[in-house]
């Protein structure tokens, strides 16, 4: 799912993958050749998020509450 949130949207290359359950939502940036996978969610709600070429997130849920910690 790709979403706006208080009026930023996901901007996406062409070339990037993302996985049909995965969440992008905000500011989000994802470039050439990245990867999105299965279960990830990526937030651009209070800041932004920048993913660079051929990079790849698997962030899923359990993986953001650890890093909040």
């Amino acid at each position: 799912m790709i979403m706006e949130f208080r009026g930023k949207y996901p901007k996406i290359h062409p070339t990037a993958f993302i996985a049909e359950n995965a969440m992008v939502i905000g500011d989000v940036e994802i470039g050439p050749e990245s990867n999105v996978w299965f279960y990830s969610i990526l937030r651009g709600d209070l800041n932004y998020i920048r993913i660079v070429k051929n990079l790849w997130s698997r962030a899923c849920p359990l993986d953001i509450k650890f890093l909040i910690r």
